[in-house]
């Protein structure tokens, strides 16, 4: 999984092309060296500052704590992370809530998912 979103306060945020590129790069030498693709972990405003329709035919995993993805993600997604402060028993402390868009075996073979 490689995590694109915004953390932190920067004020300057480079070029869309060049992050387009960037990420490209990274993905080719990722998914070359393990045989698959890489799923994607991003957040609406990445998406809609950088990504827009380039999601680089990979596997998404949204982060969306405030509604579903459906309302704004007009493309199949794997993965979504709707609470980042669940309880869990037997864990302290908050953790990520996720929801997987289909079967188990998509863990193991995202590239089903992807359409």
């Amino acid at each position: 999984v490689i995590d694109l979103e915004f953390l932190g306060n920067c004020k300057e945020r480079t070029r869309i092309t060049n992050v387009q590129s960037e990420i490209q790069i990274f993905l080719d030498k990722i998914d070359s060296h393990y045989e698959k693709k890489t799923i994607l972990y991003l957040t609406e405003e990445f998406i809609n500052t950088y990504l827009q329709n380039n999601l680089f035919n990979h596997p998404i995993w949204i982060r969306s704590i405030y509604m579903h993805p459906d309302y704004f993600f007009q493309k199949d997604w794997l993965i979504w992370q709707y609470n980042s402060r669940g309880k869990i028993p037997g864990i302290s402390g908050p953790v990520d809530l996720n929801v997987l868009n289909g079967k188990l075996e998509y863990l193991s073979n995202p590239n089903r998912r992807i359409k």
